[in-house]
């Protein structure tokens, strides 16, 4: 049998998820734990990235800033993040799980610049979006515990912990421009939660509304592994999927060539996405992982139609 690979044009940037929040509210250490996890326990290949708000690198000259009032930085990085992009060339597609994007900015230029907000919404509108944010937030005693371990602070930052009531009003504004920006957010509260709790919420919001999850043709997939599948196995999921359960994603790599050319490999799942051939569908929930490679070989490939059961 003859197999195709497909155009690697087709293909899309997944997307980032962006965590905000207030200095001192956790929201770093939980971002990087969020990748670790979904490195390590979905085989999700993802990255942290903080880049001063940017997802794109050398968006800002920072040579310019140092020469601008806090209203012409609010000015001038607004106009930039209509500049920031996620990577157009597949070779560089990750997951993005970004620290901090224009609402950060927003709320810098509100109460540094002395903007309004409905002068920023039109920034608001035409950069890129998010697919989900996590807020977080934390009470005002344990946000001047935490920033005893800082050195420095920003003005910003000593200004925020001047008093309750000021910290109360940044933390309203915070909210004030994520409902704005229009994106699905959830908020976490983190003063009394530890890392490992903040962590299994965030998680469990990813995993429940499968926001890292794509749809990936049922025929486009094959192994580079062990191709024989447990026939108990794939009968129990089949039978499950014929009575209307959701499945489980599996995980893929999408291996793209030099040529422009890509196709989908099984990582973890093949007795899912046998499963589901068998039954008939059309599409499975993945989470997608892009590796560069020179060349594809079918010899070393196996098609989902040619699984067999193991002896």
């Amino acid at each position: 049998m003859i197999y195709h690979t497909k155009p690697i044009k087709e293909l899309k940037h997944p997307g980032f998820i962006l965590f905000e929040g207030m200095d001192f509210t956790g929201k770093t250490s939980i971002t990087k734990n969020v990748v670790d996890y979904l490195r390590k326990n979905i085989e999700l290949n993802t990255e942290y990235n903080h880049n001063n708000g940017f997802v794109e690198e050398g968006v800002v000259n920072d040579h310019l800033l140092s020469k601008m009032t806090p209203r012409e930085k609010s000015e001038y990085v607004l106009q930039c993040y209509l500049h920031d992009t996620l990577p157009g060339e597949p070779m560089k597609f990750i997951y993005v799980m970004q620290d901090r994007h224009i609402p950060s900015i927003i709320f810098y230029s509100i109460y540094r610049g002395g903007m309004k907000l409905e002068e920023t919404t039109d920034f608001m509108d035409r950069c890129i979006k998010p697919k989900h944010i996590f807020l977080m937030e934390c009470g005002y005693e344990e946000q001047l515990k935490r920033a005893e371990s800082r050195k420095i602070l920003t003005e910003l930052e000593r200004k925020c912990l001047s008093s309750a009531r000021i910290n109360d009003q940044f933390k309203e504004m915070y909210r004030k421009i994520i409902e704005v920006y229009k994106i699905p957010c959830t908020r976490i509260d983190t003063t009394s939660l530890s890392d490992k709790e903040s962590l299994e919420r965030c998680i469990k919001v990813l995993m429940d509304t499968e926001i890292l999850v794509q749809g990936v043709s049922v025929n486009d997939l094959f192994v580079d592994f062990e191709s024989r599948v447990y026939e108990s196995t794939v009968n129990l999921r089949q039978k499950e999927i014929e009575l209307g359960k959701n499945i489980k994603p599996i995980v893929i790599t999408n291996k793209m060539n030099k040529k422009g050319q890509y196709i989908s490999v099984i990582n973890n799942g093949r007795h899912r996405a046998y499963a589901a051939w068998r039954a008939g569908l059309k599409e499975v929930p993945a989470y997608v992982n892009y590796q560069p490679i020179n060349e594809i070989d079918f010899s070393l490939l196996k098609h989902i139609s040619e699984f067999t059961f193991k002896v």
